[in-house]
């Protein structure tokens, strides 16, 4: 069975994985530095974004709602473990895997783990996150 990278005509430039584990490392230090311009500045002006909450967000004054309504203030750790990425054209990337949070609610140290999935779109020069979506997998306290 031949390998779908090498179907996608193109510059397909950089290994997919890569990339999106550099937009991620980008995300986890400006979460956790709770810099909302700056996780927007990640995202396409027309970006999709389903998060942690029950909306849908759109655009970048959506993302950015997003991130002003969460509580990045008491996120603590962020580890992205992206499983696959793979170009599905020359300037798309489909990405999925796992992101663990690790944040402290009223004094509690609480774990959240999320399957995720990004859609990367080059812009120019650089990668944004076209679409976002998140659904949980787990809740609990540490040491349970």
């Amino acid at each position: 069975m031949a390998d779908p990278q090498e179907s996608v005509p193109g510059d397909t430039a950089g290994d997919p994985k890569t990339i999106v584990s550099s937009l991620a490392a980008d995300w986890a230090r400006l979460g956790l530095a709770g810099d909302v311009g700056g996780l927007v500045n990640l995202y396409k002006d027309d970006a999709i974004f389903f998060g942690s909450l029950p909306n849908m967000y759109f655009g970048l004054s959506g993302v950015a709602e997003y991130f002003r309504v969460t509580s990045l203030t008491s996120l603590k750790s962020v580890r992205f473990d992206w499983q696959e990425a793979r170009f599905v054209a020359p300037s798309v990337i489909n990405a999925g895997g796992l992101v663990h949070f690790g944040m402290e609610i009223e004094g509690v140290p609480i774990s959240w783990r999320f399957g995720m999935s990004w859609i990367l779109v080059r812009s120019g020069a650089n990668w944004k996150i076209a679409a976002h979506h998140a659904s949980r997998r787990e809740l609990q306290p540490q040491g349970q």
